[in-house]
């Protein structure tokens, strides 16, 4: 066994830990609920595009932007639940004082910082595709554009 395999099998919970569990709670039950809130505006701004683009104007909202609208309500809802399911297990444990809630607390937490991770990762990759992207285009448009003498 090594040594942070010992150490983590020595590890107790104290009540300075307890009482960090007792205050982070609060704010993640608060993030996870606003969470499902913005979810449910989002999917009820897609669904009114979705609706009503013949009554908008020519160039307004398109079904590709409520389909996004949708997709990104989707991609948002991953992290509320993570913190949700976290919160409920913190009480749980600060309750019973059972090993096993702790262990799915922090599993939901390892589960929301690993997604919002991967997400992260994905907005850096696009947004440096979007800047090549914004410098290549014009340029290659300029170059295969005629000139006019």
């Amino acid at each position: 066994m090594d040594m942070e395999q010992n150490q983590s099998a020595e590890a107790k919970v104290t009540n300075q830990m307890i009482s960090y569990l007792r205050s982070t709670k609060p704010w993640t039950k608060f993030l996870s609920v606003l969470g499902f809130i913005m979810v449910a505006f989002s999917v009820l701004i897609g669904l009114l595009f979705m609706i009503g683009r013949n009554l908008f104007p020519q160039g307004a909202p398109t079904f590709f932007v409520s389909i996004m609208y949708m997709l990104f309500s989707l991609i948002y809802l991953f992290p509320s639940i993570y913190l949700f399911k976290y919160s409920s297990s913190i009480s749980r444990f600060l309750n019973t004082g059972r090993e096993i809630d702790m262990e799915y607390a922090l599993s939901y937490q390892k589960s929301f910082w690993k997604f919002v991770g991967i997400v992260s990762l994905i907005a850096i990759i696009i947004a440096v595709l979007g800047i090549i992207a914004a410098i290549v285009i014009p340029v290659v448009t300029r170059m295969n554009t005629p000139h006019s003498a």
